[in-house]
C-alpha cells in the first residue's frame, strides 16, 4: 500500500535540451547516475535551485514536464463518494499519485480516503485525534472501495474501523479515534519548531528517483543539511511541504497525507536508490486544519530514524504550521529492501 520506489522511469524525464534550459536559468543539476544498467538513460539524480528568484516557476514548469496536462488534486482522489450502502464509499486514484511507472499508489492517499470516509460517520465537532494504519497490499490506480464501521461512540470519543479494498482484496486497514476538545488536568508546551529558513528561502529539489507522486503532487522546499542518498550516518530530514495545484480542503485528510508524504530519512543514509515499504503508521492530528490560515498552507516536516537493522527501520516525524504550531506527529515502521531494487518491467 505504501511502497516507495526510487528506480527511474523508463522514459527520459528530462531531455538534454531541458537540462540545458534549466542550467541556463541557474538551476543546479546533479548528473550523478544510477548503476551501469541505467547509465544509458543519462538521468540526473536531482534537479534543484538555490536562491534563484524564479525557483517556484522553474519547479512548476518541470512538474508540468513530468505530469503533462493531467493533474489531479488530493480532493480529486480522496473525496469519498457514497455508494448507497451504509458506511461504504468509493474513491478513484489517478496515475499521477502512483509510485513507479503508474504502479502502486502513495499510502497517504489511502489514509486520507479512510480518514475522510470515517469522519462522515461523526458530527463535525469530533475531530480526528489519532490513526493507526496497517498496509497489507499495494493499491494501483483505479477505483478503491472504502468500508467503515463504528466500533464505539461515547460522550467525548469515537472509534471507527475502516478498510480500503480493490478488486475484492483488502489493501489497508485502520482504526481512527475522533474526539471533542475536553478539559484536562495537565498542559505542557509543544515541541518548538526548528529555527530554519522559511519556505520562500528553501531549495527547490526535484529528485528523479523519488516516487512519481512526490515530484508531481507535492511542492517541497528543502531547508536541512541532509539530502537523499548522501550517505549520512544520523540524518535529520527537514523540508517545507504543501500540496501542488489548486487550493485543497483543509481537513484531517490533508494532514494525514502530508504526514506520510516525505521520503524516509533512511534514504539519506544510503548512497544508491533502493526500495522500502511502509508496514504500519501511527499518527496524531493535534490541530483543527480548517483553522489554519491560507488556501494552500506550508508545513515544516522534520523526521529522524531511531534504528535500521534486520531489514526494518522507522520514521519519527513532526509537522508544524508556518506560524509554529505543532500540527501532527507520526511514527512509521518501514521494511527495508535496500538489497533488492524494484524489478524493471
Amino acid at each position: 500500500g505504501a511502497r516507495r520506489s526510487v528506480m527511474p522511469h523508463t522514459k527520459q524525464l528530462a531531455s538534454p535540451h531541458t537540462l540545458r534550459t534549466l542550467k541556463s536559468a541557474h538551476v543546479h543539476v546533479d548528473e550523478r547516475v544510477h548503476p551501469p544498467a541505467q547509465r544509458a538513460l543519462r538521468l540526473p539524480w536531482c534537479i534543484g535551485t538555490r536562491r534563484h528568484p524564479h525557483r517556484s516557476q522553474i519547479a512548476d514548469r518541470f512538474r508540468r514536464h513530468l505530469c503533462g496536462d493531467a493533474f489531479y488534486s488530493l480532493d480529486d482522489v480522496a473525496t469519498p463518494q457514497p455508494t448507497g450502502n451504509p458506511g461504504t464509499f468509493t474513491c478513484t486514484i489517478h496515475p499521477g499519485w502512483s509510485l513507479f511507472r503508474g504502479r502502486g499508489c502513495f499510502g497517504g492517499v489511502l489514509m486520507a480516503q479512510l480518514a475522510r470516509a470515517a469522519s462522515l460517520l461523526l458530527p463535525a465537532e469530533r475531530q480526528l485525534r489519532s490513526m493507526n494504519t496497517t498496509f497489507l497490499a499495494a493499491a494501483n490506480p483505479g477505483e478503491i472501495e472504502i468500508r467503515t464501521s463504528m466500533l464505539r461512540s461515547g460522550k467525548g470519543m469515537s472509534t471507527v474501523a475502516a478498510e480500503a479494498r480493490q478488486d475484492g482484496e483488502v489493501l489497508t486497514v485502520a482504526h481512527l479515534t475522533f474526539g471533542t476538545s475536553r478539559p484536562g488536568s495537565f498542559t505542557a508546551p509543544s515541541v518548538v519548531i526548528p529555527a530554519v529558513p522559511g519556505p520562500n528561502e528553501g531549495d527547490v529539489h526535484v529528485n528523479l528517483h523519488t516516487p512519481e507522486f512526490f515530484n508531481k503532487a507535492i511542492e517541497a522546499r528543502w531547508v536541512g543539511d541532509d539530502r537523499l542518498f548522501s550517505g549520512v550516518d544520523d540524518p535529520t530530514l527537514r523540508l517545507w511541504i504543501r500540496l501542488a495545484g489548486p487550493a485543497v480542503t483543509k481537513d484531517c485528510g490533508l494532514l494525514v497525507a502530508l504526514l506520510d508524504a516525505p521520503p524516509p530519512p533512511l534514504w539519506c543514509s544510503l548512497t544508491t536508490p533502493a526500495l522500502v515499504a511502509s508496514a504500519s503508521i501511527h499518527l496524531q492530528v493535534l490541530v483543527d486544519p480548517a483553522r489554519l490560515p491560507g488556501a494552500r498552507p506550508w508545513f515544516l516536516y522534520e523526521s529522524r530514524r531511531s534504528h535500521a537493522a534486520d531489514g526494518h527501520s522507522d520514521i519519527q516525524g513532526r509537522l508544524w504550521a508556518e506560524d509554529g504550531r505543532l500540527c501532527g506527529v507520526v511514527t512509521q515502521h518501514i521494511a527495508d529492501f535496500s538489497s533488492s531494487l524494484y524489478p524493471s518491467k
